[in-house]
């Protein structure tokens, strides 16, 4: 939802800023200056609470990035028998199974299951898009395939396993067995088991870390929802959740939009093959 969305809604619903303050927990002076276009790159935290405030249904049902019980708890975690005591560390990661697929968040284990195979054509069309467009162009930044291990919060109780990353800071953020450190750009396909991890707790986590731009494909609508946490390359729209659909060509914000996805042989692929 834009500043220009949110003013609109805002008139229809017939709130006041003090009504939309109460609502929302933003300060009356921070509303009026974001509505009023003051304040030319406001805070991710206050546009979610503003749209929340705005159109509840809408954003729960889109983009549902509140920490809920139901997404915290999508798998059952039965495979390998872990607790939710949350007292798990990156060494016990490391001490699972060869070959398990789990990822640890806030000393938590989650169970992955083994991706499909138009999940692995999509993740493979896109990061040929993206390492053809860096080789081109020049730059530190690095493309990276899942799996591959991300200690996004350089400490010892969180170890993800995204879909495809970008980093650009390589040389301090590419270890021997993990990258450590959120990556500039991270990318999740929906699955049944991760898809209200993937917009809820994970989108949180990524957020607060320091991910600067976040894309999660849903391959089932096909469509593209890219979240911008960096106020810096938020577009002059002031867009900072857009969604897009296969038909569309996706602009990368951390290389300024000069990077664009196309999305049409995938399009192409999962009509052809109704996987």
């Amino acid at each position: 939802m834009t500043v220009n969305e949110m003013n609109e809604k805002r008139k229809e619903k017939g709130y006041s800023y003090a009504q939309l303050s109460k609502l929302s927990g933003v300060p009356v002076g921070t509303i009026q200056k974001v509505l009023g276009g003051i304040t030319k790159a406001p805070r991710y935290g206050t546009l979610i609470k503003l749209a929340r405030a705005l159109e509840p249904e809408l954003y729960e049902r889109e983009y549902n990035y509140e920490r809920t019980e139901e997404a915290f708890s999508v798998e059952e975690n039965t495979l390998y028998n872990f607790d939710r005591s949350g007292h798990y560390t990156i060494d016990d990661y490391y001490e699972t199974p060869e070959g398990a697929r789990v990822e640890l968040i806030d000393g938590t284990f989650y169970n992955l299951g083994a991706p499909l195979t138009k999940h692995q054509y999509i993740i493979g069309e896109l990061f040929v898009q993206f390492k053809d467009f860096i080789r081109k162009n020049g730059g530190g930044c690095v493309p990276f395939l899942s799996p591959v291990d991300v200690r996004l919060d350089s400490d010892d109780r969180t170890m993800l396993q995204p879909d495809m990353v970008i980093i650009c800071d390589a040389d301090k953020q590419i270890k021997k067995k993990y990258l450590d450190g959120a990556p500039d750009l991270v990318i999740e396909i929906f699955s049944p088991s991760t898809e209200k991890r993937d917009k809820g707790y994970k989108a949180e986590k990524y957020n607060k870390a320091g991910v600067r731009e976040y894309w999660m494909i849903d391959d089932v609508k096909k469509r593209v929802i890219v979240t911008i946490f960096d106020e810096e390359i938020i577009p002059e729209d002031d867009t900072y959740i857009s969604v897009y659909t296969f038909d569309d060509k996706v602009p990368v914000s951390i290389w300024g939009r000069a990077c664009e996805i196309d999305f049409s042989g995938i399009k192409e692929f999962l009509g052809r093959y109704d996987v």
